[in-house]
């Protein structure tokens, strides 16, 4: 992907964009049940990332991230507002959170940035390998150099 190719949020293809996630994560044999997702494409390859809010639970202004996507170049501060500001300023969740490899040096260094709490559990993944869950609170995406006070743009729940 060249340096000058225009990547463009993607909120109205959300069956896509989980499909997207989900096979690029398990090669489509598990699923996220209720969910909703948010893409990132451009025009030579289409979709390029996808990030799937599931287990959303408003009692408790809870919900989880996942993302899959075929290249790292994509994203970048703007990026990072988009799918944050949606479950915080959108869906007024109070806590996002995330599974990812204790491998993922890049996802682990992306969520210290955003002043995630990151919690390490030993052999969950796999024998040897631990995950990480990562939550991330609504202050501390408030205090965030990656968050836009101008805010999101449409996204799915604004255009149902």
């Amino acid at each position: 992907m060249g340096q000058s190719e225009v990547i463009v949020p993607v909120f109205d293809h959300s069956k896509a964009v989980i499909s997207f996630v989900e096979n690029g994560l398990w090669q489509g044999k598990k699923n996220f049940g209720p969910a909703i997702g948010i893409g990132f494409a451009n025009a030579q390859e289409g979709l390029i990332s996808g990030l799937v809010y599931h287990n959303y639970s408003p009692d408790n202004g809870t919900i989880e991230l996942s993302a899959y996507s075929s290249g790292r170049q994509w994203l970048n501060r703007d990026h990072l507002n988009i799918i944050f500001a949606y479950p915080f300023e959108q869906m007024k969740c109070r806590i996002v959170c995330g599974r990812f490899s204790e491998k993922n040096k890049r996802v682990i260094r992306i969520w210290k940035a955003l002043g995630a709490h990151l919690t390490k559990i030993p052999d969950i993944r796999d024998e040897g390998e631990a995950e990480i869950v990562g939550t991330i609170n609504v202050r501390n995406w408030r205090k965030s150099r990656f968050r836009s006070h101008l805010g999101v743009p449409d996204s799915p729940e604004r255009k149902s």
